[in-house]
Parts: structure tokens; sequence; C-alpha cells
């Protein structure tokens, strides 16, 4: 009994013992768990305290790149002021030039207006004075051509002073010269015609232009194209080249769109407009100057359009002959030959058109289209066209016939056969404007 007490308390030290031992185990494993864990935790604070240490040495960093941008900042600043206060001073210095430029500007104009002025000015005298020394009416044609081209409103550029109040007064101008000139040329028998007429229509200008222009010269020789004064010939070749345009006015309306003006223009818009204004239809006080000028010397300028039509007609007959000698196209002057020929044509003939070419067709046709453009002109304004034509000339025309004409037309290439024809056409249309029984024959 004694024995088994003994054998009992030894097991249960020996159970006592193997627990408190694994206890120990236990704690022993605890334990270095701790450490581990301390050693990481040590390691992670070592980590924070190198990461603390690159951030404050990144904020000290950032703190002096801020100190540079903000020197930086200010010294643009203080650079952006000195520029402003540049551009200040530029825009002084801009509004300066501004102001010399502009004076320069009005210099240039104000110089270029006084040359223009008086180049034209003295061009004109030139051409006329070689106008009236010309002793062919080839000569002559070429320098009336010169002469229209060198008025001043010719060479108006829209630009600067060249506005459009300048422009009328520029008409204006060459309105006055021209048919001062005009005046001095024509003969004295129509002079007193035209002193005449004017007397009329100061008398009664209601009753004047229910009329027709007044019906005749006197002188049946004052339109002829065979004329032998050499002052009648520069008004034959200034009446022909009225039409002119100077290439500065082509360049204008290509660069603004301005219609190109020319004297033959300027005269029939004025004749075109002459009831409106003299019977009250328009308001004579908006008249433009040119307008009125122009309307002042209406028997003048209708004269004038009379010379055109009768000379055009001359000048493509003349071509068509070839009449060297003649007044029409000649290199010296030997009317005897042109009137030769002209009267030769009081009968029947072909019209022959062998050997000629494109140009030469078309150059011919251009004339007599002038002509018919401003016989058409006239009769439109209710002038008497008829009365006031060359009548050998249109005797010629109406005498003319197309048979051999035709038949060149029909074997002819297309281009040259068009341009035959167009010239037959434009002759037709030429004796239509002719209504008189012509040397009291019946009309052809």
């Amino acid at each position: 009994m004694k024995s088994y007490r003994l054998l009992l308390i030894v097991c249960i030290a020996l159970a006592t013992g193997c627990s408190a031992f694994k206890d120990m185990k236990e704690m022993k494993e605890k334990t270095n768990d701790m450490s581990a864990d301390m050693k990481e935790m040590l390691a992670h604070v070592k980590s924070t305290d190198e990461t603390s240490k690159k951030m404050a040495e990144n904020v000290v960093s950032t703190d002096r790149t801020s100190g540079e941008m903000l020197q930086q900042v200010i010294q643009t600043n203080e650079t952006s002021t000195k520029m402003l206060a540049q551009v200040i001073q530029t825009n002084k210095n801009s509004s300066n030039m501004e102001s010399i430029i502009s004076r320069t500007d009005r210099n240039m104009d104000n110089m270029y207006s006084d040359t223009r002025q008086a180049i034209s000015a003295q061009l004109r005298k030139d051409t006329y004075d070689s106008l009236m020394a010309a002793l062919t009416m080839k000569d002559k044609l070429s320098e009336a051509f010169k002469y229209h081209l060198t008025y001043e409103y010719q060479l108006w550029k829209n630009s600067g002073k060249d506005d459009g109040a300048k422009r009328l007064e520029l008409m204006d101008l060459a309105a006055t010269e021209y048919f001062a000139k005009i005046e001095s040329l024509v003969s004295k028998t129509m002079t007193d015609e035209i002193i005449h007429e004017i007397a009329l229509f100061l008398k009664s200008p209601r009753d004047y232009l229910t009329k027709s222009w007044h019906e005749t010269s006197k002188n049946k020789d004052d339109y002829s194209t065979l004329v032998q004064t050499n002052n009648q010939r520069a008004l034959l070749a200034l009446s022909a080249t009225m039409h002119k345009v100077n290439p500065s006015q082509s360049e204008v309306f290509v660069k603004t769109g301005v219609q190109p003006v020319s004297m033959y223009s300027m005269v029939t818009k004025a004749l075109t407009q002459y009831g409106d204004y003299n019977l009250g239809k328009k308001n004579y006080e908006e008249i433009p100057a040119y307008i009125e000028t122009i309307q002042d010397n209406a028997p003048l300028a209708v004269r004038l359009l009379h010379f055109r039509h009768n000379f055009l007609a001359a000048m493509a007959f003349g071509k068509l002959h070839e009449v060297d000698t003649s007044l029409w196209a000649g290199v010296v002057v030997h009317p005897e030959a042109a009137t030769a020929e002209l009267k030769a044509k009081t009968s029947l003939w072909q019209l022959d058109l062998t050997g000629k070419g494109i140009a030469f067709i078309h150059k011919m046709n251009l004339y007599l289209q002038y002509a018919v453009t401003t016989k058409n002109f006239l009769r439109s304004i209710g002038v008497n066209v008829e009365a006031n034509t060359d009548r050998d000339m249109m005797m010629a025309y109406r005498n003319m016939r197309f048979d051999d004409a035709i038949a060149l037309a029909n074997k002819s290439n297309k281009a040259l056969s068009g341009k035959i024809i167009n010239f037959i056409e434009t002759v037709k249309e030429y004796r239509k404007l002719d209504s008189r029984d012509l040397l009291g024959r019946s009309k052809i």
C-alpha cells in the first residue's frame, strides 16, 4: 500500500513535469517569434528613417527649386515690364512713323498728280501738233489715236486721291478741252449752222427736241470722206479714234472692276440723257459736270459722230481696195485716185476678197461695224442720219454684190469662211441704215 502511493506520487510528478516542459518549449518558441518580429520592426523603422531622411532631403531640394523658380518669376516679371515699356515706346515710334508715312503718301500723291497733269498736258500738245502736221491719213490716224490716250482721265488709278469724284473732274476737263479743239477745226459753214442750232434751242428747247436734229448740213461736202482741207481730215481722224481706251484703264478694271470710259462713251451717254435733263425727267442739279459740258456742245457732238460713221465706212472701203494713194489709207495724198475708185462703184461691182487673210477681213469688218454702231446710236436719239451720209460712199456699198465672195467662202476653211460671211452681213446692215432713193433711182 505504501509502495502504491509512492508510485502514484511519482506518476503525478512525472505528469506534472512533462506539462511544464511542454509549456517551457512553447514559451521559447513564442519568444523566438517575438524576437523575429522585433527584428522586422527594427528593419521597418530603419527603412522609415531612411525614407524620412530622403523626404527631408527632397523637401530641402524642393524649397531650393521653389526659391530658384520664384527668382525666375521675378526676373520674368522684370523682363516683361521692360518689354512692355519697349512695346509702348515702339507704339509711340510706330505712331510717329505712321504720321510720317501718311505725310509722305500725301506728298507722293501730290507729286504724282502734279507730274501726271503736266506730262499729260505736254503729251496732248505734242500729239495734237503732230496730228495737224501729218501729211497722210495713215499718220493722222496714228496721232489721233495717241492724242485720245493722253487725256488724264485715261490715267486715273482708283486709289489715293484718284477717287470717283476726281475721275468725274478729269472727265469734265477732258470734255471741255476736247470740244474746244473740235470747234476750232470745223468749217465756217458748219460753225454758222451750229450757232444757228444753239439759237433755236435757246428759243424753244421743247420744240427743238421734238424735231429731228436739224436736218442736214447746208454744204453737202461737209461729210465727204474725200475732203482736202487739213482741218477736216484731222476731224475725221479724231472721230474715227474717239473710242480708244488707254491700257491703264484696262488694268484698273482688272484690279477693281471699274469700267473704262472713252470720249465716245462719254459723248453717247451725254447725248442719250439730253432730253432727260432738258425736259425735266432728271434733276438738273445732279447732272455730272462732263455731261453738262457735252450737252452744252450737243450740236457739235452730233456733227462729230456724223464724221465718225462716214469715215469708218470709208476706212473699210479703202482697206478693201488697197488704194494706197487714197485719203483713207494712203502714204501720199492723191484725192484724184480715191475719187476715181469711188466713182467707179456707182454701178454694180463684185466684192473680191481673193488673197485676203483672216486678219485683213476682220479689221475691215471691225471698221464697218463701228460705223453701223454709230449710225444706229444717232438714229436712236432722233438724228437724221441719211441726210448726213457721204452719198458717194453709200452708193458704192449699195452697189456691192457678193457672188464672188460667197463662192470664195464656200471653198475656204471654216475660220476664213466665217469672216467673209460676217463682213457680208455687216455690209447688208450698213446699207439698211440709208432709206433714201440715192441719185433718184430705185433702191437696189
